[in-house]
């Protein structure tokens, strides 16, 4: 939903592994492995297969790997910030919230 730049169906997702008792952090930690796997895959696709987390097959990197280096990298860095944060938040699934809207819309990072 994230690469698609879908914030609702990310949105949805989310509230939906709350309600079932996921923890926001575990869900950004799990966002956060599949993008370093992704721009491993993308940007070293023969000498960083040592390097992958093992959490996802060839065949998911392959079919989500379309998108710029660029986009991972912001992606990456945008997921680890917030993840780094939730330590200090007073309100650990807004600021998840807000990490998804991020992603999936770049003019929403507060870089006016």
């Amino acid at each position: 939903d994230i690469l698609r730049r879908d914030a609702k169906a990310a949105l949805l997702l989310l509230n939906q592994l709350y309600a079932s008792g996921k923890d926001v952090g575990a869900v950004l930690n799990e966002l956060s492995t599949l993008t370093r796997d992704l721009l491993l895959h993308k940007t070293a696709p023969e000498g960083g297969t040592a390097l992958l987390s093992g959490g996802y097959d060839s065949a998911t990197l392959d079919r989500l790997s379309g998108h710029s280096s660029v986009r991972l990298l912001y992606l990456a860095s945008t997921l680890q910030k917030t993840t780094a944060d939730l330590y200090y938040s007073t309100n650990r699934r807004t600021d998840a919230e807000l990490c998804l809207l991020r992603l999936c819309d770049e003019s929403l990072s507060g870089d006016l």
